[in-house]
């Protein structure tokens, strides 16, 4: 079994903490009581909640938080201050730091892109061909409706 590296949350520190892993505690503390009491709150690992567009999610004091997000703040530089995270695996629920990467919301499209590289239009040959024909005298709406297809496919077939 791989160890793992534990650090702040950012702007949380003392209180959470995040691993390399993709997992999130809270830390032995104590908590104040308006009385002036205070009590021994206990740390324990945080299980994660509900997902946002399919990522995981954890609770920090009532605000919720997506776990890649943490873990790359923690563990990745982002010298160029990119604003996106992105799982290279496409797996969602993959929150290892080395499957995470800093990158801007272009290059996440492009990375989004790959994965449906594969896949084939959805129109024959003569399809396109009616379509590339259309591109100039039609405006892409219409052409959605004549050739029951999506604006991204006539935008794919545009392009070859």
């Amino acid at each position: 079994m791989m160890s793992c590296d534990w650090k702040d949350v950012k702007g949380y520190e003392g209180k959470y903490q995040v691993s390399s892993d993709g997992q999130v505690k809270s830390l032995d503390r104590l908590i104040g009581h308006y009385s002036g009491y205070k009590r021994k709150h206990r740390g324990r690992l945080l299980r994660p909640g509900g997902s946002i567009n399919h990522y995981l999610t954890v609770s920090l004091d009532r605000k919720t938080h997506r776990i890649h997000r943490l873990v790359a703040e923690a563990f990745i530089p982002n010298p160029a201050q990119k604003s996106t995270v992105n799982h290279r695996d496409f797996n969602k629920w993959n929150n290892h730091v080395s499957n995470l990467e800093w990158v801007t919301v272009q290059e996440n499209v492009i990375h989004a892109n790959k994965r449906y590289a594969h896949r084939k239009f959805k129109c024959n040959s003569i399809q396109k061909r009616i379509v590339k024909r259309l591109r100039d005298d039609v405006p892409i709406n219409y052409i959605m409706e004549l050739m029951n297809i999506s604006e991204r496919t006539v935008y794919r077939i545009f392009s070859t």
